[in-house]
């Protein structure tokens, strides 16, 4: 319990400030944006999930087993977040091409 209660503090009041710092929202979006596109990612994604999926199969302990569970749900939201932003910024295209139609029959 003491030695819980040291962790928590040391991370609080050190690793916090070393691990989390300014994050660029933009480049993160134009990042997942890419990711959606790129086949590589892709075959990561069907490489990956396959090989946690195996690891599942074969029988594991108990912590084991949620970690791998874990590390799917992980993989999955990661896909979320891509499929999300390219939805989001393919909208955004389509509100900018309309605009632009819209003002050149104005013209």
């Amino acid at each position: 319990m003491i030695k819980r209660f040291f962790m928590r503090l040391i991370h609080r009041y050190f690793l916090d400030e070393l691990v989390i710092g300014d994050v660029d929202v933009k480049k993160l979006e134009i990042f997942l944006y890419k990711c959606y596109e790129e086949k590589g990612f892709r075959s990561y994604y069907t490489l990956r999930k396959k090989t946690i999926k195996d690891f599942i199969s074969h029988g594991l302990s108990r912590k084991d087993y949620w970690k791998s569970i874990g590390r799917l749900d992980e993989l999955k939201a990661f896909s979320e977040n891509i499929k999300t932003e390219y939805a989001k910024q393919v909208a955004g295209q389509k509100k900018a091409t309309k605009k632009v139609k819209g003002q050149e029959d104005n013209t």
